[in-house]
């Protein structure tokens, strides 16, 4: 049975925690909370978002991994950026919240100002850190930020699939195969989309 979120980020806490030497206690110091509070994060009770930031940062991964949204300690740097950009408008014009659909609103949780936000939906100044705090805001993975124009269905073959992935010149492993996976392709088919972005990776 798949462990829940909270197990996961629990277990992902203490590993990173034990893996960086660190105690409970060293842990608490950072917020001024004591070891039971550590301890009880580490048994799945998941703290808010301000110190999952902080966790994130201090431990050197991003949330997505801590709550286990991503096996990838690291956000991948993007390679299209003008692609992301566009990935990053549709999610914010997607957003339920008529709040977080403006720009005004997503710049000032990002701390920058209004300009600044526009050049990223432009495609400029992008970069791992802003990726993970945009996912957080928008409240997505991150490799739906990253994802290009790849779209799998469930009635195409293994064969078009590989063409596809073939003619995207960026492709995303990650955003490819999760893609995939929510669209209901089996494990076997997901394998050898896997290597078929392998091969084609290492031929450029």
């Amino acid at each position: 049975m798949k462990d829940s979120l909270s197990q996961v980020f629990g277990q992902r806490l203490k590993q990173l925690r034990e893996n960086k030497n660190y105690t409970q206690e060293e842990v608490g110091d950072w917020f001024n909370m004591g070891k039971s509070t550590v301890s009880q994060w580490e048994n799945g009770r998941i703290p808010h978002a301000t110190i999952l930031d902080i966790l994130a940062s201090k431990l050197g991964v991003t949330i997505d991994y801590l709550l286990g949204r991503t096996d990838y300690l690291s956000a991948p740097q993007p390679k299209n950026k003008f692609n992301v950009a566009n990935n990053i408008k549709k999610i914010r014009l997607s957003q339920e919240n008529k709040d977080l659909k403006t720009c005004e609103k997503i710049a000032g949780l990002l701390s920058i100002s209004l300009q600044e936000y526009l050049d990223i939906e432009e495609g400029k100044n992008i970069n791992a850190d802003l990726l993970s705090k945009l996912a957080n805001i928008f409240n997505v993975p991150e490799f739906e930020l990253l994802a290009n124009t790849l779209n799998v269905n469930n009635s195409q073959s293994i064969d078009t699939l590989q063409q596809q992935i073939a003619q995207v010149e960026n492709a995303e492993y990650i955003a490819v195969a999760l893609e995939a996976k929510q669209k209901g392709i089996s494990v076997e088919e997901l394998e050898k989309i896997i290597k078929v972005i392998e091969q084609y990776q290492n031929k450029k």
